[in-house]
């Protein structure tokens, strides 16, 4: 009893603090229906896709798990799927690189995807709770959502318009809202956010003379769209009811593989025809390898040391994307993990095992 009345107060306190404790994880299990740990995995693989994850990289797989940090770059007619949470998702188009960062839901529950080169299409069932964030980053635009399907592509050009080494983003939204902001080549924000309705699309256009909307909330028509994409919405109109309908979406599929199988066709008849009506004799093709092989004096090759686009995306080939002018790690954030993007500077790799990763 002594005991207990000498310390009666660090007692209280004591308990008060549990109980505190307590109250705080039952309110954070009600937000969030019991998840405080945020889980980020491959559902769905097509063709070769390698993860960097600091000075390792790795052939991905289907249940791969991803950490905060991760680089996923894609290969030609490659893709992957990832899901967040069980109700959003990030589906990565080929030849893409993108850099996702991420917060447990206990700390926040921060989603950033960063797309140094390629396109996106990213898929929010759920409206975000009031602590969460889920923004797309490119290096000149920062698109932020609430809860939306829409798809986002950076390229940069080394001719546009006239100007040179142009930034450009574009953005269709295909269901709910999002909220766009425009930066220059410098980093540097560029008027207010503008809010992209939707079934709309908007262009981000960024280089040394200007930092502009090259449209902005221009109406979308599905039968523009690529057939990669359309597949994307039929399969999320599948899962999720958005502002197209599943026949909509399905009669614009049909008609663009239409087009394009007849594109394809004409072209190849184009090629032979031209092929068989030339004047041109057979043999000159040989004769033109010939003489280039039996060349005694060498041909030179001029080699860049920077590349543009992900070249390659193999284990044996990666070279990470760079580009003149901000990098989307450079560009103002609010993200908790920006010390650790030297890693995405890093131009050469540590080979891992596939079999050692799991």
């Amino acid at each position: 009893m002594n005991f207990i009345h000498e310390n009666l107060k660090v007692i209280i306190i004591a308990i008060v603090a549990l109980i505190v404790v307590i109250i705080a994880s039952v309110a954070l299990s009600l937000t969030f229906g019991g998840q405080t740990v945020r889980n980020l995995t491959i559902n769905d693989i097509s063709g070769t896709v390698v993860i960097i994850r600091g000075e390792k990289q790795f052939y991905a797989g289907k249940k791969t798990v991803l950490q905060s940090g991760d680089v996923i770059n894609t290969d030609k007619d490659s893709s992957v799927r990832i899901c967040i949470d069980a109700d959003k998702y990030i589906s990565i188009e080929s030849e893409s690189s993108v850099y996702v960062y991420y917060t447990n839901i206990s700390d926040r529950g921060d989603v950033s995807v960063n797309i140094a080169c390629g396109a996106v299409t990213c898929q929010l069932n759920k409206s975000l709770k009031k602590n969460e964030t889920f923004r797309v980053k490119t290096p000149n635009a920062a698109i932020s959502v609430r809860g939306t399907v829409f798809r986002t592509e950076f390229e940069l050009a080394d001719k546009y318009m006239g100007y040179e080494n142009v930034m450009l983003t574009h953005v269709q939204n295909f269901d709910g809202s999002v909220m766009l902001q425009l930066y220059s080549t410098e980093g540097e924000k560029v008027d207010e956010p503008m809010l992209l309705t939707e079934k709309t699309s908007a262009e981000l256009v960024s280089c040394d003379e200007f930092s502009q909307y090259g449209y902005l909330n221009y109406g979308l028509n599905i039968y523009d769209l690529e057939e990669i994409t359309l597949k994307e919405l039929i399969r999320i109109s599948g899962e999720h009811s958005i502002a197209y309908t599943m026949d909509e979406l399905s009669s614009a599929f049909r008609a663009v593989s239409r087009a394009a199988v007849t594109e394809g066709t004409e072209t190849a008849a184009q090629t032979e025809e031209t092929t068989l009506t030339s004047d041109a004799p057979i043999e000159e093709t040989t004769i033109s390898r010939e003489t280039a092989v039996e060349s005694s004096e060498p041909v030179e090759t001029e080699k860049s040391s920077t590349t543009l686009r992900t070249a390659g995306t193999t284990l044996e080939t990666h070279i990470y994307t760079t580009f003149p002018g901000p990098k989307w790690w450079e560009m103002p954030n609010d993200n908790p993990y920006d010390d650790e993007t030297d890693a995405a500077r890093t131009e050469s790799v540590t080979t891992v095992p596939q079999d050692a990763v799991q």
